[in-house]
């Protein structure tokens, strides 16, 4: 079913475009994990939850143009010394 998105163009204006939502068959989402020198540990993924083809748009190599629907999760594990309520000895 085609519906109307408004879509970010490379130009930086928003328009109406045309755009067709594409079923996800398969997903795989791994965590990205930063080592901080602190000793805090971050992780991050994002999370893809629709996808639609925008019509008769294309990137510069020729490819169709996507736009995604996504939200980031994210988690901190920091060490003692850093948590809120920390004691120093």
């Amino acid at each position: 079913m085609k519906r109307t998105v408004k879509v970010p163009m490379p130009d930086g204006s928003v328009r109406d475009q045309e755009g067709i939502e594409i079923p996800i068959k398969k997903s795989t989402e791994y965590w990205s994990e930063l080592e901080l020198e602190d000793g805090s540990i971050i992780r991050y993924k994002s999370t893809i939850s629709r996808v639609l083809r925008v019509e008769d748009q294309y990137d510069p190599e020729g490819n169709p143009l996507y736009v995604t629907q996504s939200s980031l999760h994210t988690t901190v594990t920091a060490p003692p010394q850093l948590l809120k309520g920390h004691k120093s000895n």
